[in-house]
């Protein structure tokens, strides 16, 4: 049985009760039954150490880049040099504590901790596209002190035996980047969860559209308040309510927009009535990396899925196949218009649902996080 310790960072970006897909749960119940697991868990308060950690480190220190010029500057000398601070030396003894075979870095944002773990036993890190967007150099601007600062801590995962990536479409961006062997461990869905039988919302409406997101980020907010203007604009169709989910909160654009026919439910316990009773969930980003929880969760459910040229792409999602495409904002609108008129709904949400099971699979899963643990066994 190989010892697989797994680095994360607590607190998670959101609850799975507000329907995020935790990638890191679903790696851990995969390893579970074959590998002896232990969870080290990076936190900035004892409080904050989520239920999945077996071995919890405070280090505020450890999650975020130093304020001051002279902090970041040294910071920066420090990356390039290879040199461990005093946390990270800590951080690295307790990973070594737990005898490792193999270390799986779980840590998206913070990927500099790759550091304190690559030199106890084979590493991997689990990477997405959207780490190295500011990082490339444009325009004739001068490059930063932050730039710089996130491009050596990209490097810090340079060399790795192996990087992880959701997607085919990322291995050839993630070699480039990380100059590493790279694998495609596709994202999995817990289908039990999505399809356990519960009862629609109570006080469900005749044409509900359900959007379950992280709704304070202006690139996924900006796009649906423009839906909710366009629709404004054509007077708002009978029977229409948009039900926003977000458990962080809203962006202000929307705050402006709640009222008749939109409804901002914050964060709610369990979101699969609200997906129960809808005639079809929304998924506005016109900007989209990895892939899109929204999508594979309405899939999962049976429910609809109205969404974006980029947004369908992360999931390879065809138009009037398995969902449904808006161009822009205008076409949106549409969509959301005629969703009463439609009587493809319940064909194109079946397609949905044998995608999900051809690409999005546990068995698809589990056989990549298999291989990829052996493969750094065997190092």
């Amino acid at each position: 049985m190989t010892r697989v310790t797994a680095v994360v960072v607590c607190p998670a970006e959101a609850s799975e009760a507000q329907g995020f897909i935790n990638r890191d749960r679903l790696l851990l119940a995969s390893l579970r039954p074959e590998h002896e697991v232990t969870v080290v868990g990076v936190v900035a308060r004892p409080a904050e150490a989520l239920d999945l950690v077996d071995v919890p480190v405070v280090g505020p220190e450890l999650l975020g880049r130093p304020s001051g010029m002279l902090g970041r500057l040294w910071r920066l000398l420090s990356l390039r040099t290879g040199r461990l601070s005093a946390s990270e030396r800590r951080l690295r003894d307790v990973i070594a504590e737990t005898e490792p075979d193999v270390i799986l870095v779980l840590s998206l944002w913070n990927v500099e901790l790759v550091r304190c773990a690559r030199t106890v036993a084979p590493t991997a890190f689990f990477a997405e596209e959207r780490l190295g967007r500011s990082t490339a150099p444009g325009g004739g601007r001068t490059v930063s002190i932050s730039r710089l600062l996130r491009r050596a801590e990209l490097a810090s995962a340079s060399g790795l035996p192996a990087v992880a990536v959701l997607r085919g479409d990322d291995v050839a961006w993630a070699t480039e980047r990380f100059s590493s062997p790279v694998v495609v461990v596709p994202h999995g869905i817990d289908v039990a969860y999505w399809e356990a039988e519960v009862d629609p919302s109570i006080d469900a409406g005749p044409v509900d559209v359900v959007a379950v997101a992280n709704l304070t980020m202006a690139r996924t907010a900006r796009p649906l308040a423009e839906v909710i203007d366009r629709l404004e604009d054509r007077g708002w169709p009978d029977g229409l309510r948009l039900r926003l989910v977000s458990a962080a909160g809203y962006h202000p654009s929307l705050l402006e927009r709640e009222g008749r026919g939109v409804e901002l439910l914050g964060a709610v316990e369990d979101p699969r009535p609200l997906y129960r009773s809808a005639a079809a969930t929304l998924v506005p980003a016109f900007e989209a990396n990895g892939v899109k929880n929204g999508i594979i969760q309405g899939w999962a459910i049976g429910c609809p899925v109205v969404t974006t040229p980029a947004s369908a792409a992360t999931v390879g999602g065809k138009d009037r196949a398995d969902l449904l495409v808006g161009e822009d904002p205008g076409a949106l609108a549409g969509l959301l218009e005629g969703l009463a008129s439609r009587d493809d709904l319940v064909e194109i949400a079946a397609a949905g649902r044998r995608h999900l099971e051809e690409r999005f699979s546990s068995t698809a899963h589990d056989a990549a996080v298999a291989g990829l643990v052996a493969s750094l066994a065997r190092r």
